[in-house]
């Protein structure tokens, strides 16, 4: 995923790839295959974590941001959702996907 990309396309990549393959990005290396997603105001650096809820992440994205609302990691066959994951990834506001 190209986070630097316009939201609108990243948000349409997103859906149009659900439920399979789905799009996907990289957290440390290793591949987060991404699931529902709607546009959301908000920006930040190219891939950041803007929030994170039980509803999903917001990452920005171009000049807006995507709500992602599940994923699947490298090493799952089952997707969670992407507040359950970035807990245990560690990961928070402020942190990087790609």
């Amino acid at each position: 995923m190209d986070w630097s990309r316009p939201a609108e396309e990243v948000h349409r990549l997103i859906c149009g790839t659900d439920p399979q393959p789905g799009a996907w990005t990289t957290v440390g290396g290793k591949k987060l295959n991404l699931y529902g997603s709607r546009m959301r105001e908000g920006s930040g650096a190219a891939g950041e974590i803007l929030e994170l809820s039980d509803a999903g992440m917001a990452v920005a994205a171009g000049e807006a941001s995507v709500w992602v609302q599940r994923v699947r990691a490298h090493d799952s066959r089952a997707k969670v959702a992407a507040a359950e994951y970035a807990e245990q990834a560690g990961l928070r506001p402020g942190s990087r996907l790609g």
